[in-house]
């Protein structure tokens, strides 16, 4: 994670196979979210086109906004902290 003046950014997530689809990619995501959140600060990331995990991530609320040959960038706007 990577934090600037203008956003938290996920710059690399990865799992082992055996690993994926238990939740942890969620729960390291939302960790990663709630700190964004605190911050009042978006969380930015970049994932190859065709990758599944894009389906978690437009769960989470990350919307496309930009294209850089093969990865699409992907923004997930501040939330109000639960505080």
């Amino acid at each position: 994670v990577q934090h600037t003046p203008e956003a938290l950014r996920v710059v690399d997530i990865a799992l082992l196979p055996d690993w994926r689809g238990r939740g942890i990619g969620t729960q390291l995501l939302q960790a990663v979210l709630a700190k964004a959140d605190a911050a009042d600060q978006p969380c930015d990331l970049s994932v190859e086109q065709g990758n599944p995990a894009r389906r978690l991530y437009h769960r989470l609320g990350f919307q496309a906004c930009g294209e850089t040959g093969i990865h699409t960038q992907m923004r997930r706007p501040a939330r109000p902290s639960q505080e």
